[in-house]
C-alpha cells in the first residue's frame, strides 16, 4: 500500500467513525482536575517529587528489543492501548508521559 493510499484509507475511516467523546479531556479527569488546570497541576508536581528507590541489587528485568521489521511484530501486543467504548475507532494511549530526574544529575 502506498502512502497516498494509506492516507486515503485513514481519511475514509475518519469520515465513517462515530467518536462523540474524542475531545474529552481524559488526562485531566484521571487527575481530578479541570482541563485548563492540567498544565498548572503538572508544573506544581515538581514541588513534591517522589524520592528514587536506590538499591545495590541487579534489576529483575532484561532488555528485550522488538523490531518493527520482525515478522511477528504486533504493537498491540506490546503496548497496553485500551479502547474506551465499543464505538471507539481503535485503541489509543492517553497521558503517556512520565516526569523523572536522575538522582545524581537532577
Amino acid at each position: 500500500m502506498t502512502d497516498n493510499e494509506l492516507v486515503a484509507k485513514a481519511k475514509e475511516a475518519l469520515e465513517n467513525s462515530y467518536s462523540p467523546y474524542s475531545h474529552f479531556a481524559v488526562g485531566a479527569a484521571l487527575l481530578s482536575t479541570e482541563p485548563e488546570d492540567l498544565g498548572k497541576l503538572l508544573y506544581r508536581s515538581v514541588d513534591n517529587p517522589i524520592p528514587p528507590v536506590l538499591t545495590d541489587k541487579k534489576p529483575l528485568c532484561q532488555e528485550v528489543v522488538h523490531k518493527a521489521t520482525d515478522e511477528d511484530f504486533d504493537l498491540y501486543k506490546l503496548v497496553p492501548a485500551p479502547t474506551n467504548t465499543p464505538d471507539d475507532a481503535g485503541p489509543y494511549i492517553t497521558l503517556g508521559m512520565c516526569y523523572a530526574s536522575h538522582p545524581d544529575t537532577g
